[in-house]
């Protein structure tokens, strides 16, 4: 399948088998013929968000993985097979995955910084966020992704990625199904120091190579032996990642992947994991691209598309300059929109997460069967038809 550069392909194909898990290595699959310092860097404030994609584990299933279920939709004669997280809708029923919440901090040489301004050679995510109050690693676990809000056209009173399948499927009022992320372990911070040439720091904001950053994020995998049975999250604070060695290629915010795993035993398993930037005020050229919209976006895709090879008809994403796709990440409909964030309070914080593209526009449905005939949610004016093709 080719990808869009808008939804860069993250091939963590360097991830070897050991005794419990697979993570060891990565590269991203586009190759960019700019090299590093060919065009210019944009500081903290001229950047966008992009969302990092990896083709996943190509249809292998097990059940040594989180909960997960499968259907297909017909679009032109062709069908298309899809798993999600949790249990058929159509048992009503609830499913909780446990989690577990890595904190990563990154300290930096001074050689790194390219971008000028006040240089800090530490990004700790127990630094607090002038914005929400609360450090990173409190920001994701007080976050609506773990903690109930009240969300809009009676699909209650739920966590957001549970308010996203309940709206895809027309589940509101007391229907029992829901699709829930368990309260996280905090594991101990890791702290990695970053090597000059694969770093690029700015005022706010620090980068680093993605294919280095893969690289640590699947030694780290490995080492801290992760049910697959688990989700885990991995947080950082004003960290992004520049496209494989090209500083000017700015800014990774987030991704979701599944890779092969082995138990001691030799039972094939698959582990699933996000990877989520918390981010302050006055990275991004959107204001409202802020804290977990990256998180609520990443988990959204997880729950839709865990194994990473959902293949749905191309499509075009909404925005100014559309680019296509042919996968079923909810998030990437969506993410170049000014209004893709949606408000949700909790205990006196406003959080932003991301209005997602619903199953319905994916399969061209009309009318929609998500709830009040939607394509989009919670924002349901986003999307006001399915899918054009590309």
């Amino acid at each position: 399948m080719r990808w869009s550069k808008r939804s860069l392909l993250l091939l963590m194909s360097g991830l070897a088998a050991l005794s419990l898990m697979v993570a060891t290595g990565s590269s991203f699959g586009v190759a960019h013929a700019a090299a590093a310092g060919s065009s210019p860097i944009p500081d903290d404030g001229h950047v966008s968000a992009k969302f990092a994609t990896q083709p996943g584990v190509n249809g292998f299933r097990t059940l040594n993985t989180i909960p997960w279920w499968g259907s297909s939709f017909t679009f032109q004669g062709q069908t298309f097979r899809f798993d999600m997280v949790g249990h058929s809708p159509d048992t009503n029923s609830s499913v909780t995955i446990p989690t577990v919440v890595i904190p990563m901090k990154f300290i930096f040489s001074p050689a790194s910084n390219f971008g000028g301004g006040n240089f800090s050679d530490v990004r700790d995510p127990t630094t607090i966020d002038p914005a929400t109050g609360l450090n990173s690693i409190q920001g994701t676990v007080d976050s609506p992704m773990f903690h109930a809000a009240a969300y809009p056209d009676n699909v209650g009173t739920v966590q957001f990625g549970d308010a996203i399948q309940r709206a895809t499927f027309d589940k509101t009022g007391g229907n029992g199904y829901h699709v829930l992320l368990g309260a996280p372990t905090v594991l101990p911070i890791q702290t990695i120091d970053v090597p000059a040439n694969v770093a690029d720091v700015h005022a706010i904001s620090a980068r680093i190579d993605s294919v280095w950053f893969g690289d640590r994020l699947g030694q780290l995998l490995n080492s801290l032996h992760i049910s697959p049975k688990t989700l885990p999250i991995f947080v950082t604070y004003d960290t992004v990642l520049f496209e494989g060695h090209n500083k000017a290629a700015c800014c990774i915010v987030g991704f979701h992947g599944a890779k092969t795993a082995l138990r001691g035993n030799g039972a094939q398993g698959v582990q699933t994991f996000i990877f989520e930037a918390f981010i302050s005020p006055g990275i991004f050229a959107n204001p409202s691209f802020v804290d977990v919209l990256a998180f609520s976006h990443e988990v959204a895709e997880w729950l839709n598309d865990p194994f990473v090879d959902n293949a749905v008809p191309p499509w075009l994403a909404l925005g100014p300059a559309p680019f296509c796709q042919a996968n079923l990440e909810t998030g990437d409909v969506i993410e170049e929109l000014h209004n893709a964030a949606f408000l949700v309070l909790l205990n006196g914080i406003t959080f932003h997460v991301q209005t997602e593209a619903l199953l319905p526009w994916f399969e061209r449905q009309s009318p929609s069967t998500a709830v009040v005939g939607a394509y989009s949610y919670p924002n349901t004016s986003i999307a006001t038809t399915f899918a054009q093709s590309c």
